[in-house]
């Protein structure tokens, strides 16, 4: 039997690890008394995963975590219970129990982003370089790999199809889906860098603050009841 939970991942917490997040989440059921499993052995860990990690230094409001548990519990007794434990910014936003269900990261097929450009950032070259993305037949970025190896070229277009540009007041935003595979999936910050090289925005990519909206199964289900 698996606890799920939809999790977010706010404020300042954008810049803790995926390691660190999942020692906090782990913290708090301890201390929300929740019947977690535990594997066996000398150095036993607790049965929790999260459906996909995070790059460091984004928002997320779907974040999935996923609990064996060694006793039955209601679902939304666990979320209130592990709310009360949880520290500022993560927020318990949905809880479901299942059985015998297959690993959530087995499930993923596409996630959604929000990207806020910084203050000042040129909304009219922003607005043309979304158009010209979703014009391209293809659109190759060399993606950076570890120090003294060669960068890894790749086709945007085979992981993000479109980009919306939204003009809000006082600041522009872009938005994208990003396919996720047996693969492997784009990072969202190499897609604003790739339109930042490529259309010479001259954005600090540091200032950029991209948020996961969603995590989806079978093209845009939610992940877990959500009702």
């Amino acid at each position: 039997m698996k606890l799920r939970l939809k999790i977010t991942k706010e404020g300042g917490l954008r810049f803790i690890s995926h390691l660190e997040y999942t020692r906090t989440l782990e913290r708090a059921v301890r201390r929300a008394k929740l019947p977690a499993a535990w594997t066996e052995g000398f150095n036993p860990h607790m049965k929790l995963s999260l459906a996909s990690a995070l790059g460091l230094g984004i928002e997320s409001l779907c974040e999935y975590a996923e609990l064996e548990l060694a006793a039955p519990i209601d679902a939304a007794a666990a979320a209130a219970a592990l709310s009360a434990k949880l520290p500022q910014g993560i927020r318990a936003l949905a809880a479901d129990v299942v059985e015998k269900a297959p690993k959530l990261a087995a499930l993923l097929s596409m996630a959604s982003y929000a990207a806020d450009m910084p203050e000042g950032a040129p909304a009219g070259l922003i607005n043309s370089a979304a158009a010209g993305y979703n014009e391209a037949a293809e659109f190759f970025y060399d993606k950076k790999t570890a120090p003294g190896k060669p960068a890894r070229r790749l086709d945007l277009k085979k992981h993000t199809l479109s980009v919306a540009c939204e003009n809000l007041p006082g600041r522009t935003r872009l938005c994208f889906d990003c396919l996720i595979a047996a693969s492997g999936s784009l990072r969202a910050n190499d897609l604003i860098d790739a339109l930042n090289s490529r259309f010479q925005l001259n954005l600090d990519i540091f200032a950029v603050r991209i948020t996961r909206t969603g995590l989806y199964k079978e093209g845009r289900k939610p992940l877990i009841g959500e009702g």
